[in-house]
């Protein structure tokens, strides 16, 4: 389904990989940092550049926050993962940290692009809450769903243990002098 969104959006049209600022960064993640997915990271960063700006891909979409806000909401609508989306947000700031500190990009203007990277940095927390929401919903959906106990599991299971649970419990009055083995400890707590 997000796949589907995501294309009726418009959202998987991106600019050429070849383009000099792309391909800059395209040799920065596979040489110099050596990241794996390199090719995935500068596609996602194509993606935004052609939703900043169709025509051309530049780096002027640091002037325009409520556009990125946008993309992202964009990205939220097609049904999106958090963390997918987190992705998107981690892959510009990496683009953007590239340009202002291994380019000339830093003696132009350093003061603007710090102030976008200060602005991404706060979306990347928001999402980064978002994230852990997902998850900690989705772990608590198979708790609750998928491998639901009931009353009678559970009393199963302390029928099956009640015997091994009274002897070792049998140990730990006054007149036996035995003392208590880990496991012993160990059963008793689980």
């Amino acid at each position: 389904m997000p796949k589907k969104l995501m294309a009726e959006k418009g959202l998987y049209k991106k600019h050429s990989l070849e383009h000099p600022l792309l391909k800059g960064f395209s040799t920065y993640l596979k040489v110099d940092i050596d990241r794996s997915n390199h090719k995935q990271e500068v596609q996602n960063v194509a993606r935004f550049l052609y939703y900043m700006n169709p025509r051309e891909v530049f780096l002027e979409f640091v002037r325009n926050k409520e556009k990125t806000r946008k993309y992202l909401r964009e990205l939220d609508d097609a049904k999106l993962k958090h963390q997918t989306q987190l992705t998107y947000i981690k892959n510009v700031k990496r683009f953007l940290k590239y340009h202002t500190y291994t380019t000339d990009l830093r003696l132009q203007n350093e003061t603007l692009y710090e102030h976008f990277i200060h602005f991404i940095r706060a979306l990347q927390n928001s999402s980064s809450k978002k994230v852990s929401k997902e998850i900690t919903k989705k772990k608590y959906n198979m708790l609750i769903e998928e491998n639901k106990l009931t009353p009678k599991d559970c009393l199963a299971v302390l029928r099956a243990s009640k015997k091994d649970f009274l002897i070792i419990l049998g140990k730990v009055y006054p007149e036996q002098s035995t003392t208590l083995h880990v496991a012993e400890c160990a059963f008793v707590l689980y």
